[in-house]
């Protein structure tokens, strides 16, 4: 009887430790990443990071290895279309996260994001992706502002009521 229990249990060691290598050998494996969300932008005034209003954007979407998620996004515009400081997270509904930054000086749209770690299974990942958006900005009424008349808002754009956003991004992520 215990000649029998001893080789059960060497047998149960031998399983665990055989697959101990397959778990390992994913940790910091090269993977598709892709994400496809909508949500809204709006504007932080003043801000203690941008020279002008900090940019949020608020989503929520599906994504590849996290499944429904929530991303916020902040940024400081430099200009119509360029930004920078930017920042992302990215949360799946278990609460692990993924963290991207990214510039974006000449407005390219998609443009370049690189991962810098998050948390739970994603604790030290890395990886690019692009991210392709598209944002409708809403313009105060005509008689509300003629444009030119305030420098930091030339085109008479509502900074108050957000604005309707959408982007997909794909790319390759380790963790």
């Amino acid at each position: 009887m215990i000649n029998r229990l001893s080789v059960a249990g060497l047998a149960v060691v031998v399983a665990v430790l055989g697959m101990a290598p397959v778990a390992t050998a994913k940790q910091g494996m090269e993977r598709p990443f892709k994400a496809d969300l909508v949500g809204e932008v709006t504007f932080e005034f003043p801000s203690d990071v941008c020279p002008g209003p900090l940019t949020l954007t608020e989503s929520w979407g599906t994504a590849s290895h996290m499944g429904h998620v929530e991303a916020d996004w902040a940024h400081c515009p430099i200009s119509a279309d360029g930004f920078i400081f930017g920042g992302a997270t990215v949360s799946a509904a278990n609460g692990d996260e993924l963290f991207f930054e990214y510039e974006n000086l000449d407005g390219d749209n998609p443009f370049e994001m690189s991962v810098d770690g998050g948390s739970g299974r994603f604790a030290g990942a890395t990886g690019w992706v692009f991210a392709a958006y598209e944002v409708t900005p809403v313009f105060l009424p005509p008689d509300a502002c003629t444009p030119g008349e305030i420098p930091e808002n030339p085109n008479c754009f509502d900074l108050v009521t957000p604005w309707p956003w959408s982007a997909s991004m794909h790319g390759m992520i380790s963790y």
